[in-house]
């Protein structure tokens, strides 16, 4: 049976025309095969990728892939910076008297998630060289809310900014306003 030369549809024997595709049929021939490199002819319906086409075939699938997962992670980090809290010290000052030092820190989420409470870092600072950490302890604060922890320090020397982290990171940092405690002599 022939093959036919337009669609590759099996002819019946003794039949002109290919009853798929009604293109004019002849008997099969091997004759004009393509030869050019890449590419492998059989004669019969069209022509089989090689190997080195195939390859190159998998290597663009997997570069698509590539990108595609960065593009998505790149969203994805994106999504979460802008729906992170964006903590800020809203007040910061405090007294000093005989080495102890007594603070009150108001915290505010401007951000769109809730800051957890066990991220949250509040840090102080001498001549901008860090003196000491001291963890959150008033709880989680939501978007919009502003907290207050009252916080004793006994570092030696007198703070002269504050600080706060978030997930370790530096959200704000502000200059620290003192009021003197004086007794009585």
């Amino acid at each position: 049976m022939p093959i036919c030369p337009n669609c590759g549809f099996l002819v019946p024997d003794g039949r002109d025309r290919c009853p798929n595709c009604g293109a004019p049929v002849g008997s099969p021939s091997l004759g004009g095969a393509d030869t050019s490199p890449g590419r492998v002819s059989t004669g019969l319906q069209g022509e089989v990728p090689s190997q080195s086409s195939k390859f190159t075939k998998y290597i663009l699938v997997a570069f698509l892939v590539i990108i595609v997962i960065t593009s998505i992670l790149r969203i994805y980090s994106f999504y979460n910076e802008i729906n992170s809290p964006d903590l800020e010290i809203a007040d910061a000052s405090g007294t000093v008297n005989q080495n102890n030092l007594s603070f009150e820190i108001s915290l505010k989420n401007n951000g769109g998630r809730t800051a957890d409470a066990e991220k949250i870092i509040i840090r102080f600072y001498s001549d901008d060289k860090k003196l000491v950490d001291i963890k959150w302890m008033r709880g989680d604060i939501e978007p919009g809310e502003t907290l207050s922890q009252h916080i004793f320090v006994n570092v030696g020397t007198n703070p002269d900014e504050v600080g706060v982290l978030y997930d370790g990171k530096l959200m704000d940092k502000k200059l620290l306003l003192w009021t003197p405690t004086l007794f009585p002599g």
